[in-house]
């Protein structure tokens, strides 16, 4: 199993199914280790960029790392 561990905030932007687009935070708990995914709202500023509202997220969940199988073999 690959050992995942991200930096402090690595951040990208997806776009959801019904075409919303958020920012999401790649986090590391700095005391527990824990690590986590937040999601947040962005918008368009008025000069037209994409901006992160990061406030509040929309949605936070703790990541897991388990063993996954491989169905393929």
């Amino acid at each position: 199993m690959i050992d995942i561990n991200w930096q402090e905030d690595n951040w990208t932007d997806l776009e959801l199914e019904e075409g919303a687009k958020v920012d999401v935070n790649f986090w590391t708990d700095d005391k527990s280790g824990r690590q986590y995914l937040a999601f947040y709202p962005t918008f368009t500023n008025h000069k037209g960029w994409k901006e992160t509202n990061a406030t509040k997220p929309i949605a936070k969940y703790r990541v897991i790392q388990e063993e996954m199988k491989n169905d393929n073999t």
